[in-house]
C-alpha cells in the first residue's frame, strides 16, 4: 500500500544558486570588452535582469559612485512594485572606470547601456552571457539572476543581511534570507572563524 500523502517524504529546498569565482573570472577570459561590460555590470550592481536592460548612464551617479534604478516612462517601463531602492547602491572604481570607457567607446552620451541594434532595450542579454559561458567550456545553467544572488551573497557577507536587503530592492528581509546562497567554510576558514568568535572568553 502506498504511504498516506501526510507521510510523504518532504522536498528538500535547493540551495539558491549563485556563480562561483572560478566560473566568473573564466568567462571574463574568454570575454570581449563589450561582454566584460555586461558581466561586470550584473556582479556589480546586483540589478534584475529589465533593470539592466532599461538603464541608462543617467541612472549613474558617476561624481559619487554609485547607480540606482529609476523609471524609464519613454519607454513606459516601471521599477518592479515602482520601489527604487532606497540607498543608492554603491559602485567600485575600477568598475565605474569600464563605465565610463564603454560610455566613451560607444559615444552613448546618457542612453541605453545595453541597447539592442535598434536603439531599444535589449530584452536578450541572456543569450550574449551564454555565448561567453560556451566559449568557456563552462556547462553548468546559465542565467541572469544568478549574478544577482551572487551580488546579493557577497554584500550579505561583508555589510549584513539589511545592507544586502535594500541594495536589492527588497521590502521584506525574509525575501533577502531565502534568496542568498549558502557560503561553505573551508576547514581552516571554520577554525579561524570560531577562534575569533570565542577569542573574547576567557580560560
Amino acid at each position: 500500500m502506498p504511504l498516506a500523502k501526510k507521510e510523504w517524504p518532504k522536498a528538500t529546498k535547493r540551495n539558491p544558486d549563485k556563480y562561483r569565482l572560478e566560473t566568473i573570472n573564466r568567462m571574463l577570459d574568454v570575454a570581449d570588452e563589450d561582454e566584460k561590460d555586461l558581466i561586470q555590470f550584473f556582479l556589480s550592481t546586483g540589478f534584475r535582469d529589465e533593470e539592466a536592460a532599461y538603464c541608462k548612464y543617467s541612472d549613474f551617479n558617476f561624481h559619487d559612485g554609485s547607480i540606482n534604478v529609476h523609471d524609464k516612462p519613454e519607454f513606459d517601463w516601471s521599477v518592479k512594485d515602482h520601489e527604487q531602492r532606497s540607498q543608492d547602491i554603491v559602485l567600485r572604481s575600477k568598475f565605474l572606470k569600464r563605465m565610463r570607457a564603454r560610455r566613451t567607446r560607444h559615444k552613448a552620451a546618457d542612453g541605453l547601456i545595453f541597447p539592442n541594434a535598434a536603439g531599444k532595450p535589449n530584452m536578450h542579454l541572456i543569450r550574449i552571457v551564454q555565448r561567453v559561458a560556451k566559449r568557456a567550456g563552462i556547462t553548468e545553467r546559465i542565467g541572469l539572476h544568478k549574478f544577482r544572488r551572487s551580488f546579493g551573497t557577497m554584500v550579505a557577507k561583508h555589510y549584513g543581511l539589511q545592507q544586502a536587503r535594500i541594495w536589492l530592492g527588497h521590502s521584506d528581509i525574509s525575501t533577502t534570507q531565502k534568496y542568498l546562497a549558502a557560503e561553505e567554510l573551508t576547514t581552516e576558514q571554520s577554525r579561524k572563524a570560531v577562534n575569533a568568535m570565542f577569542s573574547g572568553v576567557g580560560d
